[in-house]
């Protein structure tokens, strides 16, 4: 058996490193036109969209930094590897999408308060119209892929919702077009509002993983049925298993024929081990091996 039960680390230019990468880059071409427009226009949701599209940039980013961390090996100041870099980020960015949420809910309602309306312009449908198309052709190729990792199906779904979002902008232009400007600065609250909610949520899914939480019911129930249906192994096996930022590390206690020899029963753990290490979210896998006793 690996000694370590360590799956191989992860290449740094894994599809999920270049898919943050490339979410960063297509939010970025946004931030731009999406602020020069809000100050051109002082529409409350073209302020929203460039926020949510400068967190999305930022969270790319900040992605692709951690994807490249946590794909170094262990080393003696991190004997366990740095999967935790992950988590970490992301709750760093969850902050900051709140804190950026906030401050579009406060200038909508300042807005609001003040009887300030924004100047209705054919560019905010233009701009609003172009980050949607491009959102939903990330979510299009994304969509077969979430089962690569983590970091892909929360990319996708972050874009799945900014596709949502942007909808509901053009629905608050198109409503302000035929006279209730009021509606930029409504419709600019929920926007504001979900940047918000997608920070806690960011926060509550990854503060588990820092934690060491154990695996789902599911899940455990998922890698007891794999190793159960494995050749030699003889009743049913006892698996744990609990998060290191996005990986699992697995135990698995697996009974096996008395009769057999100490050699057979090494082969059968390693081949035990290897089956766990291929999973995609296992990434330690230790196997203790047990005689079978029927009752």
């Amino acid at each position: 058996m690996n000694p370590s039960g360590r799956r191989p680390v992860a290449p740094v230019h894994s599809p999920a490193s270049r898919l943050a990468a490339v979410s960063s880059g297509l939010s970025l071409l946004f931030v731009g036109p999406l602020v020069a427009t809000y100050l051109q226009t002082a529409s409350n949701l073209a302020l929203a969209q460039g926020v949510d599209s400068a967190v999305d940039c930022t969270i790319g980013l900040v992605l692709f930094w951690a994807l490249r961390i946590a794909a170094q090996p262990p080393d003696t100041e991190h004997p366990v590897g740095h999967r935790a870099a992950e988590p970490i980020a992301s709750l760093v960015l969850a902050v900051l999408a709140a804190v950026l949420g906030l401050e579009v809910v406060r200038s909508a309602i300042e807005n609001m308060l003040s009887g300030r309306h924004a100047t209705m312009r054919p560019t905010l449908l233009i701009v609003f119209g172009l980050k949607v198309a491009v959102k939903i052709g990330f979510v299009v190729y994304c969509r077969r892929r979430t089962q690569e990792s983590p970091v892909v199906a929360a990319l996708y779904v972050d874009a799945r919702n900014d596709a949502l979002v942007g909808l509901l902008a053009i629905v608050g232009v198109g409503l302000a077009y035929v006279g209730s400007p009021g509606w930029d600065a409504w419709l600019a609250i929920p926007t504001g509002g979900w940047i918000i909610a997608s920070g806690f949520w960011l926060a509550r899914e990854n503060m588990g993983l820092l934690m060491g939480e154990v695996v789902s019911e599911t899940r455990r129930a998922q890698l007891v049925a794999l190793v159960a249906a494995l050749d030699d192994v003889r009743g049913q096996p006892d698996v744990a298993g609990w998060h290191h930022g996005t990986h699992l590390h697995v135990r698995a206690s697996v009974p096996v024929d008395p009769a057999i020899t100490v050699r057979q029963a090494h082969d059968i753990g390693e081949h035990v081990q290897a089956v766990l290490l291929k999973e995609p979210d296992v990434a330690v896998a230790h196997v203790h091996i047990d005689v079978h006793e029927p009752r």
